[in-house]
């Protein structure tokens, strides 16, 4: 028996002979599948209809095409595999309907990115994995191709949230681990900490639990440094102090109280340093200014009017 011979053989064993003319044919110009040669069952209407496989250059988008899929006249419904060759595009996975997808499936673009898990009109929704171009990958729920609900995303640097997310966006509670150890636990809005929460810093060793605003603390807030060993309770504007404040020492003596904006002292103020001094009163530009009281180490004190940090005079 020759090659050719058992070929058609082995052809005639899979696909009956009262259907053979339906076998092979290239799609009609008016087809979005024109140009593409397609092998299987057809339906009434020359439409791909059962189990068949499209292939061969597509005169509408000019690419090569491969498809693999359970025709129901025309489109393709059930577990289908169909590739783009030409721009690498692919989908493995389960359709309904008019060539929608719908239930589980992984969607490769090189442009794009990866996502696999669930799908509901076409849509991403449900549990499913999303590596987009730059290599960062959210694990968790979607709705309507959207993180929504519960799910993580590393970043490429290795920065980590792990929490709450509504239409794509960070919202609610959440852990966001920075790629050198910070982190903020707490509330989210519109992708960035607002809200209640908490902040470590691993290097510095800064520890603020308060309000935020925009990634910045704003409002009141409790700062304690293990590097400088004290404890700050104040008020904060954009990252700073703004407002009254009160600072202990480690070991709960006081050691600040007053008005600070910024790092600028003003008002009146208790400020005591490290090496003993210790100023009560008026400043001005974080130095004393008007009346006030001035301690040092052995007792001695100066009590009456300065002007920018000088003794005037009692």
């Amino acid at each position: 028996m020759s090659r050719d011979s058992l070929i058609i053989l082995l052809f005639f064993a899979f696909f009956p002979a009262t259907h053979c003319e339906e076998y092979t044919k290239i799609m009609e110009p008016t087809s979005r599948y024109a140009g593409l040669k397609y092998l299987g069952e057809l339906d009434e209407n020359g439409l791909p209809h059962g189990k068949g496989k499209l292939f061969g250059l597509c005169d509408v988008d000019k690419h090569e095409h491969l498809a693999h899929c359970n025709f129901v006249h025309g489109h393709c419904q059930g577990y289908v595999e169909i590739h783009d060759l030409s721009s690498k595009v692919s989908y493995i996975g389960y359709m309904q309907g008019e060539n929608v997808r719908h239930g589980y499936g992984k969607y490769i673009d090189p442009k794009d990115g990866t996502y696999e898990g669930n799908w509901a009109n076409d849509r991403k929704s449900g549990f499913g994995i999303n590596t987009d171009k730059h290599g960062n990958q959210y694990i968790g729920e979607h709705k309507d191709n959207h993180p929504h609900g519960n799910g993580k995303i590393i970043y490429k640097d290795s920065t980590t949230y792990y929490g709450d997310w509504v239409d794509g966006l960070k919202e609610g509670n959440g852990i966001l681990v920075f790629a050198n150890g910070d982190y903020y636990i707490g509330e989210f809005k519109s992708d960035k900490p607002e809200g209640i929460g908490g902040t470590i810093s691993m290097n510095t060793g800064k520890r603020i639990f308060g309000e935020f605003k925009d990634f910045r603390v704003s409002g009141l807030a409790i700062e304690s440094n293990t590097t400088q060993n004290t404890v700050r309770i104040g008020e904060y504007k954009n990252d700073t102090i703004h407002g009254l404040l009160v600072e202990r020492a480690g070991d709960g003596k006081l050691r600040m109280m007053g008005q600070l904006n910024g790092f600028s002292k003003s008002g009146v103020i208790l400020d005591i340093n490290t090496d003993g001094t210790g100023y009560i009163g008026e400043v001005k530009n974080a130095k004393p200014h008007g009346r006030g009281i001035l301690t040092k180490p052995g007792g001695l004190e100066l009590i009456g009017n300065f002007e920018n940090g000088v003794f005037i005079n009692p």
